[in-house]
């Protein structure tokens, strides 16, 4: 199969991640023609999460009418709205592609640690491709987002929680939307399988119900990863959790010069969400 581009969301301020962007993928062996940048909904231009979830309906993703369901005790603030809105946008753009080449589905702050060369091999050995999770990740069953935050079902009940390193796993998903590889008709199936679920948990959040044991809705030609386990990343650190996790699939660090995430920063400017007193 072939990998079509790189398709990242990114607002149109962050020049500097656009630029680390690009310096990422070219080392990694694609051309900067194949790098292409999506913009992302930016959260600055909306005063309240209900202009944003209306904004989104009128862009044609109906599901964020729910917003209003849940709206009162919600903890999603105007950024995770406006990212969610971002993703569904790409998913859309990718589901309208013809053909059957790979896009590789990338979020601002994230990147891949496999090579061109890398993730031809394993295309070329999953004859029914159509999408792939890379570093999804399974909470611990003490992380306290978890157990008091969104109070989703008990991680030890996802598929593949105990898998080896460095397996890919059939039909079974996890934690992570960082980076994503999919088909036209693997943006189309994410999509329509994380919509019941949109947008009262983000699109991660979603991705891990689905792998859900008891969850049958994992069809065939879905793939999940979870590579190495020696590294930890320091978002724990940097929201005072007291404790550390896995890293996702390539994270630029927060606290380096490309800053820390646009969702927190722009929830606390406009006193949404969880992050507007970290």
């Amino acid at each position: 199969m072939r990998i079509h581009s790189v398709n990242i969301i990114n607002l149109e301020r962050r020049t500097d991640l656009a630029e680390a962007q690009r310096k990422t993928w070219t080392a990694l062996g694609f051309s900067l023609d194949e790098i292409v940048f999506h913009t992302a909904m930016d959260g600055m231009a909306y005063e309240s999460r209900e202009m944003v979830a209306d904004a989104a309906a009128g862009d044609g993703f109906a599901f964020f009418e729910r917003w209003y369901d849940e709206s009162p005790q919600h903890w999603m603030g105007i950024g995770e709205l406006a990212c969610m809105w971002s993703i569904a946008r790409l998913l859309r753009h990718i589901g309208n592609q013809p053909g059957n080449d790979v896009y590789l589905y990338v979020l601002a702050d994230r990147f891949l640690k496999k090579k061109r060369a890398e993730l031809e091999a394993i295309f070329s050995e999953l004859s029914d491709f159509k999408f792939l999770q890379f570093r999804g990740r399974v909470p611990q069953r003490d992380e306290g987002w978890w157990r008091n935050g969104w109070r989703r079902p008990e991680p030890d009940f996802v598929k593949g929680a105990h898998i080896p390193i460095n397996t890919i796993e059939r039909q079974a998903l996890k934690l992570g939307d960082g980076v994503l590889a999919m088909t036209p008709a693997g943006a189309r199936w994410m999509q329509s399988v994380c919509e019941p679920g949109l947008p009262n948990a983000p699109y991660e959040v979603v991705l891990l119900e689905l792998g859900n044991a008891n969850q049958p809705t994992t069809e065939k030609g879905v793939y999940s990863c979870y590579d190495a386990k020696d590294e930890v990343c320091n978002m724990a650190d940097y929201y005072g959790l007291g404790y550390q996790w896995h890293a996702w699939e390539g994270q630029y660090p927060f606290g380096t010069p490309l800053g820390a995430s646009d969702i927190s920063k722009i929830n606390q400017i406009k006193n949404t969400g969880t992050y507007r007193d970290p």
